[in-house]
């Protein structure tokens, strides 16, 4: 069994197909996929509502300067605190009307139980 020449030159598997260069557009490349990625974020913030989702995704759509600066995030944990602060508010104020709500149930079946019962007992 012979093998040509030629085709056993193809087989070389470490042998590359093109010599490397450099790519120019790998930058733009990389600048379009953070703007997506930002409008992305936006996009999502504005249907969730969340303002720390429409920063974050300001931040990332940005194409210079610096994205990570220490006022920008301690900015954001205090939005997130003052979030966090709202929404325990909130699931406070629905757990107590769920708490009044049930009361309220409870007394209305005693009732109701309360007269079904005596019109069972006259019936009888």
């Amino acid at each position: 069994m012979k093998v040509n020449n030629e085709k056993k030159s193809n087989l070389h598997l470490g042998a590359p197909a093109k010599s490397y260069k450099k790519r120019k557009g790998f930058g733009n490349v990389l600048k379009k996929t953070r703007q997506a990625l930002g409008t992305g974020l936006s996009f999502a913030g504005a249907m969730v509502g969340s303002p720390m989702l429409a920063v974050a995704s300001s931040k990332l759509a940005g194409v210079g300067g610096e994205t990570n600066s220490t006022s920008d995030i301690a900015q954001l944990q205090k939005q997130n605190q003052d979030f966090n602060l709202d929404f325990l508010k909130l699931q406070m104020q629905i757990q107590g009307e769920n708490r009044r709500f049930s009361t309220l149930s409870n007394v209305e079946k005693s009732k109701h139980d309360t007269a079904k019962s005596v019109i069972n007992n006259i019936r009888s």
